[in-house]
């Protein structure tokens, strides 16, 4: 019993200090410095090994006010039989009013039902750990790959992401990070395709942060 009231005193104090963190990165946010990008996110090369860019969207004004995003790119590729869409949101400092959204949580919105979620490692970039979710509208099924990348890491939990926005805020003075999001038809090598596509796009973002 003892043990289980410890616990419990370890979570609520957790949560305090993450909002309380959550405050405070608030009320810095305005006056912290913008962190542009070193090279524009439409840099990312056209050609990513045997993927080939087959064209990009230009998103509506609805939605860019939802996302608030510093710069955005939005493409597809094309490799061998299979295809994927890229997203890429970045923000050169997060605010109360302008920050990472989650893709899971746009889905219900837009008519997509999660029916199983996981994740995946891409050994080619480091062993960074992505999220992968299936998803369905109707008869048509696909999967979701995304991940949070800064200068110096990649998340995949957004509640780890928000622990370290409070450390960088407090710690780095920046908020600066992007949310990168893949979408391929669910097939039996969308794994591969999604680890293959994620460990060469990876650096490419990397060296739009300068890095």
């Amino acid at each position: 019993m003892a043990k289980l009231k410890t616990l419990t005193d370890w979570r609520f104090a957790g949560i305090l200090t993450l909002l309380l963190g959550t405050v405070a990165v608030s009320a810095m946010s305005e006056s912290r410095p913008l962190r542009p990008l070193s090279r524009p996110l439409e840099k990312i090369p056209a050609q990513l090994g045997r993927w080939q860019a087959t064209g990009e969207e230009t998103l509506g004004a609805e939605v860019l006010k939802v996302l608030k995003p510093t710069s955005y790119l939005s493409r597809f590729y094309g490799g061998d039989s299979q295809r994927l869409g890229l997203f890429i949101a970045y923000y050169d400092r997060q605010t109360a009013g302008g920050t990472l959204h989650s893709p899971r949580n746009c889905l219900p919105g837009s008519g997509w039902e999660i029916w199983q979620q996981s994740s995946l490692k891409v050994a080619g970039a480091g062993d960074v750990i992505i999220n992968r979710y299936s998803i369905r509208n109707l008869n048509q099924k696909m999967v979701m790959y995304y991940w949070y990348q800064s200068t110096d890491r990649i998340v995949a939990s957004e509640l780890a992401g928000k622990v370290y926005l409070v450390h960088d805020a407090l710690f780095r003075q920046q908020t600066a990070a992007a949310l990168v999001r893949l979408i391929l038809p669910d097939t039996a090598s969308s794994d591969e395709e999604a680890i293959d596509f994620s460990a060469r796009v990876i650096p490419e973002i990397r060296a739009c942060f300068g890095r």
